[in-house]
């Protein structure tokens, strides 16, 4: 992936979207509100930038299945 938005970029914006619109006193209106965001932010993964490359959690998840 070798887009121009780091892991760190899109968490720290979902972060946000789910503090403003999800949290624990919320209303119907905001939810609404707080899906068209996230859907937003699900969109940027098109533009994800990976640096590290490396599989050592891929082998780490793998070996304790």
């Amino acid at each position: 992936m070798n887009g121009s938005r780091s892991t760190a970029q899109v968490r720290l914006t979902m972060q946000r979207v789910m503090q403003e619109h999800a949290a624990v006193f919320r209303t119907e209106e905001t939810l609404a509100e707080g899906c068209k965001k996230i859907m937003g932010v699900y969109g940027q993964l098109k533009d994800l930038k990976l640096t590290d490359k490396s599989l050592i959690w891929y082998f780490s998840f793998a070996e304790k299945k």
